[in-house]
């Protein structure tokens, strides 16, 4: 019985449902009943049918309590399991098991809405930390896309056309072929390209106090929506290509993807687009928003100094080769993979920026890296247990991207991180016993050693469970895992605010871009050594979780209860202008999903609560000297021609540099003042999706995602001057925050629905999707089209974007 239970694949009761056969979480062979972890498995059926039309769009579709939102400097942001940061660094993005994210600085980047779903066999998601299998980076979870392997020789084309309202439009297309080859082999070949305008200019608004380049304070800023300069959803071009070539035991798969992601729709407007700086009172009024504006006013001062136009490019080269055999009928697998980066930001190219009299900047950022992966892993099958063991090696290099490039404002000599290279070593074993045919324990362990771990001798992750069968239908899980986080590269060396234009670290206080004329949103920064950067600590995350799995017929249903702390908190602190880890906060996480199907119709429901606990915010700060500036004063300097601008430090009656005190607190970031609720997570989130058979050729699939609330930001929308929660030296700028409407984001229901229509002939299938049926299709007041803020610092950055709005697309797939 207890082989039956843990190693002989079962095709559960409702198979036209989901597979429940899993290659993630575990180094051993368990399907989703008989882990001990949380995991979601989303079907290619389920792919097709949603018209999911990037990755975040379908996570956020079926994954509970997944959510995404947005950060102006990076883009999509991910959030689940009380965990979203400034960077997605906290969760893992693999292809085929094979961890994909960036090491440098921005962690799970590639894929994020790069539009391509087609090639997907099913996607696989693991809630809560699981260091054990993956290492550094799990603290929230895993997301491992699982891509179709050859079946039989086929091949596909499919084209598709989007709009909204007419107005815009854009395309994605791609190809696919199976072919079965001559020597035994069988090769699949995959490959595509997105074009899209998305919603159109100016049609996405930005509410509450928007930040930077928003003069926040001024009196007569707007307390409507403001528009932003460009188009959400828009992109000028993303593609991919793969080749998964296998033979016998071998695999060989390689994987090309190129993702663009315009930032304009996030930053607000310029006006006056072509006059570089503040325009003075011989520039003529303009129309914003159907109003005539001023240059004298507020809209004079939305200069964003081609930030607003920002464009984030990431290409990446997979190469993976697998091999599996048996060694005294014990598996052994090896697998090895190598890593080619180039990430950038760029200018997009906007009409209304044609006529700017200067010469501008085109490549505002150019850094690369590249990685190397090595791993064994020995499996020992008996009756009664299962034990896998292995080794891990990884080496990574950072600097220069795919053309030898790390480059800053195309300055050669300022880099946007060092040149050097890191490597992680790691052994792992992983048990599964059963001390009785009803109770299976899973125990394992996992020892990292990094280059920036190697002072306090590495970190270990664990993991004990126990899968307890009550009868063929049920079973009842209590696991404890653990998981730990490094960070990227940036956090540790020095970095683009850290060195100058001649390559060397600042031994004095600057301007993130010194050669810019300063302002009332310029940033003074600190010179920072490379000891205290190196003296940050690995993150660590910890998971108590007790649930259970009900199956009978076609009805599953899945629920837990898990207790979390997270620790050492990695986020950007704007005072310091660097990444800093301090602090610990808990939360309670609840979750009951169901899935039915029978016959023509399935449904899927599930629900999301988290509530912080066991937290007070304000113990988690720590206290730190800073420099006290002259305002409205700087020093000059001119070198190879160019002025820099420095501050000017305020000297004390001594004559010496003036400090004064500061509260460096990463937890409150994050987290309401009451330490109840997150500032940038839904704490309720429920879904539900349809989909319902007519007959053989045509189908309909519907789903819901409702947001229900975002409650932590109460202390920031109705700031009360009397209330002692709120931290001193927050209150100044909360009374800025409450004076612009957030429409009621904090107490209203957010709602995202989608429908789609499908039919299906012999040898083609057509498709028509609405996306955001609620929405408008302009901006509004309407709080269905809204998306917010990843926030690393609710003090300025409050911001809310309507990025959702009402759209339609087609898509015609031919087989032959």
């Amino acid at each position: 019985m207890a082989q039956d239970i843990s190693f002989e694949k079962k095709v559960i009761s409702i198979e036209e449902l989901i597979d429940s056969t899993v290659s993630i979480g575990s180094f051993l062979d368990l399907d989703i009943k008989h882990s001990p972890v949380s995991i979601s498995v989303i079907t290619a059926d389920q792919i097709q049918n949603s018209g999911a039309r990037h990755l975040s769009e379908l996570l956020e579709i079926y994954v509970p309590g997944f959510q995404y939102m947005y950060n102006k400097w990076n883009g999509i942001i991910w959030g689940m399991r009380g965990v979203a940061a400034d960077r997605n660094t906290k969760f893992i993005f693999l292809v085929n098991g094979h961890k994909m994210n960036t090491e440098s600085r921005d962690g799970a980047f590639s894929e994020l809405n790069l539009g391509f779903l087609s090639d997907l066999e099913k996607v696989e998601v693991l809630r809560g930390p699981s260091g054990l299998v993956y290492g550094s980076g799990s603290i929230g979870g895993v997301i491992n896309l699982v891509t179709k392997r050859y079946i039989q020789d086929k091949r596909s084309l499919e084209a598709g056309i989007e709009t909204w309202s007419l107005k815009t439009g854009g395309t994605t297309d791609n190809f696919s072929v199976s072919e079965k080859l001559n020597n035994g082999g069988a090769i699949q070949l995959y490959g595509g390209i997105k074009w899209s305008q998305g919603s159109g200019m100016e049609t996405p608004h930005i509410f509450g106090r928007p930040s930077w380049p928003s003069p926040q304070t001024r009196a007569d800023h707007p307390t409507t929506g403001i528009p932003a300069t460009g188009s959400s959803w828009d992109t000028p071009g993303n593609f991919i290509f793969s080749s998964d070539y296998q033979i016998k035991n071998w695999r060989a798969y390689a994987r090309v993807t190129h993702q663009v992601t315009n930032a304009a729709g996030m930053f607000v407007l310029d006006p006056w687009p072509e006059i570089a700086g503040v325009p003075d009172s011989t520039a003529s009024p303009r129309m914003v928003d159907g109003k005539l504006v001023s240059p004298l006013g507020f809209w004079g001062q939305t200069e964003g100094n081609g930030n607003n136009r920002r464009q984030y490019k990431l290409s990446n080269i997979t190469i993976q080769i697998n091999k599996d055999f048996k060694l005294n009928k014990n598996p052994i697998k090896l697998n090895c993979g190598v890593d080619l980066v180039s990430s950038k930001i760029t200018v997009q190219k906007l009409p209304a920026y044609n006529s700017v009299a200067h010469e501008e900047i085109k490549e505002i950022e150019a850094f690369g890296e590249r990685r190397f992966n090595l791993t064994g892993t020995y499996i020992i099958n008996r009756k009664s247990f299962q034990i896998a063991t292995g080794i891990d090696s990884r080496l990574f290099v950072f600097g220069k991207d795919l053309a030898g490039k790390n480059s800053q404002q195309e300055k050669a000599n300022h880099p946007i991180i060092a040149n050097v290279m890191y490597f992680n070593q790691a052994i792992f074993s992983e048990a599964v016993f059963f001390p009785d045919p009803r109770i299976m324990l899973d125990m394992g362990i996992r020892y990292d050693l990094h280059t920036r771990t190697v002072n306090i001798g590495g970190f270990i992750n664990s993991r004990l469970g126990m899968v307890y069968t009550i009868n063929q239908n049920s079973n009842i899980r209590l696991t404890y895992q653990s998981s730990g986080n490094n960070g990227s590269a940036d956090n540790y060396e020095p970095n683009r605010n850290i060195f100058n234009d001649q390559g060397e670290p600042y031994q004095e206080p600057h301007y993130e871009v010194p050669t810019v004329k300063p302002n009332e949103n310029s940033t003074p920064i600190e010179p920072v050594s490379t000891r205290e950067l190196r003296a940050l600590k690995p993150e660590k995350a910890y998971s108590w979780e007790l649930s259970s799995i009900y199956e009978k017929k076609n009805l599953r249903i899945h629920a837990s209860v898990s207790y979390n702390t997270i620790k050492d908190l990695f986020a950007w602190n704007q005072a310091s202008f660097r990444v800093i880890n301090i602090g610990r906060y808990h939360f309670a996480n609840g979750e009951i999903e169901l899935q039915y199907n029978i016959g023509k119709l399935s449904i899927g429901l599930n629900h999301v609560i988290s509530r912080l606990v066991n937290t007070d915010v304000l113990k988690e700060g720590k206290q730190m000297d800073k420099l006290v500036f002259k305002d409205n004063e700087y020093n000059t300097k001119i070198i190879d021609g160019q002025t820099y601008y420095y501050p000017v430090v305020l000297k004390n009656k001594q004559g010496k540099d003036s400090t004064t005190q500061f509260t460096i607190n990463p937890v409150s970031d994050g987290i309401s003042i009451d330490g109840k609720n997150f500032l940038n997570l839904a704490s309720n989130i429920s879904k539900a999706y349809v989909d319902f058979s007519f007959n053989r050729w045509f189908s309909v699939h519907s789903d819901w995602r409702l947001f229900w609330g975002l409650r932590g930001r109460s202390d920031i929308i109705h700031y009360n001057p009397e209330d002692s929660r709120v931290l001193k030296d927050y209150s100044k700028y909360y009374q800025y925050n409450s004076t612009y409407p957030y429409l009621d984001i904090d107490r209203r229901m957010i709602v995202k629905w989608n429908i789609a229509f499908k039919l299906a002939l012999k040898n083609s299938m057509f498709q028509l999707f609405i996306y955001d049926i609620l929405s408008p299709q302009a901006s509004s007041n309407n709080i269905h089209s809204i998306r917010w803020q990843q926030m690393s610092d609710p003090k300025i950055q409050t911001d809310l974007y309507s990025y959702d709005f009402k759209s339609y697309a087609l898509k015609v797939t031919f087989f032959f």
